[in-house]
């Protein structure tokens, strides 16, 4: 049984992520670069992971209430870093090219991003209003006052939420061999995704030494993201096309994209294949779930 509520290391890594999330305010809100919102997305990543692992120590009606917010925050970064990707992406060696009407192209697609991405920026200014005008909501003090005086969730029970996040990564075992299983594919991403998060919960709060099951997540994810943003355009550029269907040079252009996106998912998937059955060969999760015992 913990004393003061201070003194529960869960309070002390939840305060920590909250804080990440406070220390991104200003600089999201006004849009200054990449990493700040990138860095608010990780926060709130891993502050919605600790709540799922120790929500038996919140109240139910507060616990909601903070899983609401930050579902609405993580909704609205990731829109907005699927769209800075996209114009740094577009605007990257991979697509240089001295063509005049693919540089016109480029620089019209650069618009209709920036346009999206202005539109994303005050869905991020609402929410992130909410959480100004209710700062106690994630304020370290918060989170100590609202925890129940029970013990940490125990080894057993660990082992039991590491158990549900690994089942999920396989659900589309068979499925995801096969590149054209778009939505299966997006959706073992967000499987892993879960399930690094969660590792990186319990190594903080728990100071295990988890630190190579973090990165064979993160290493999937990354190139299940990469797979996933080139699906994104390859879906997104004919709809481009079609509503612009008279600018011919517009249209060359998306071929252009399309043509390099196709390139490059074909070696991002063959990565992902190889990276897949070399951790599965290894049994990396058995070995995870047998150091969390």
């Amino acid at each position: 049984m913990i004393s003061h509520p201070q003194q529960n290391p869960a309070v002390k890594q939840i305060s920590l992520y909250a804080q990440a999330i406070g220390k991104e305010l200003s600089d999201v809100e006004k849009a200054s670069g990449l990493e700040p919102l990138h860095r608010m997305r990780i926060g709130s990543r891993r502050l919605r992971a600790s709540l799922k692992v120790f929500k038996k120590l919140f109240p139910k009606s507060l616990l909601k209430n903070w899983q609401v917010v930050l579902r609405t925050l993580g909704r609205s970064l990731g829109k907005a870093r699927e769209l800075d990707t996209q114009i740094y992406f577009l605007n990257s060696s991979l697509f240089s090219t001295s063509d005049p009407e693919l540089r016109y192209g480029k620089e019209k697609l650069t618009r209709i991003l920036g346009k999206n991405r202005n539109t994303a920026q005050k869905e991020i200014g609402i929410i992130l209003n909410k959480i100004k005008n209710n700062q106690d909501l994630f304020a370290p003090a918060c989170f100590a006052e609202n925890i129940q005086h029970l013990p940490l969730p125990s080894a057993a029970e660990i082992k039991k939420c590491l158990k549900k996040r690994i089942r999920a990564i396989y659900i589309f075992n068979k499925e995801i061999f096969d590149p054209y299983k778009i939505q299966e594919l997006h959706q073992t991403r967000i499987a892993v995704k879960k399930l690094r998060y969660t590792i990186e919960v319990i190594n903080d709060t728990y100071r295990k030494k988890f630190s190579r099951y973090i990165s064979s997540a993160k290493a999937v994810q990354d190139l299940l993201g990469d797979i996933h943003e080139l699906d994104v355009w390859l879906l997104m550029l004919p709809g481009i096309c079609k509503a612009d269907n008279k600018d011919k040079r517009l249209i060359r252009t998306c071929n252009f994209i399309a043509k390099k996106c196709f390139k490059q998912r074909k070696n991002k998937f063959r990565k992902f294949i190889s990276l897949w059955k070399t951790q599965k060969k290894r049994k990396i999760w058995d070995s995870l779930l047998r150091e969390a015992s």
